[in-house]
């Protein structure tokens, strides 16, 4: 795409994306290994509820409505324990890993969810 002037814009994001693919490649294993892990962990968070067959990437979906919240209080409250995820839907977060989080920061983001998503009803 080409802003008024002629420039090409390019998006941010899509230049993160091709940093990634050429020089991180062999590290994409550790972030699905990461959110498998995540989604482990927050399966067994009273209320939580994630199919575990969706979790193929670095992407966990989690849908928190066991827990008498839906995904927009959930992201507040997540958010507050310094866990940032994207509401995905009404009942459902989605959380991300990528490079620069580590097992310990899923150890942490385990223990924040548990406090965040503590059963409300």
């Amino acid at each position: 795409m080409k802003d008024e002037n002629g420039k090409v814009i390019v998006n941010e994001r899509f230049l993160s994306d091709v940093v990634a693919l050429n020089t991180m490649i062999d590290r994409l294993k550790e972030d699905h290994d990461n959110a498998k892990a995540l989604a482990k962990g927050l399966s067994k968070l009273p209320g939580v509820k994630i199919d575990m067959l969706t979790v193929q990437t670095n992407i966990a979906v989690a849908d928190a409505s066991g827990t008498g919240i839906g995904s927009e209080e959930a992201q507040d409250a997540l958010g507050k324990q310094s866990v940032l995820v994207v509401t995905f839907g009404p009942k459902t977060v989605r959380f991300v890993t990528h490079y620069g989080i580590g097992k310990e920061d899923i150890a942490d983001a385990l223990k924040a969810a548990a406090e965040a998503l503590k059963v409300r009803c």
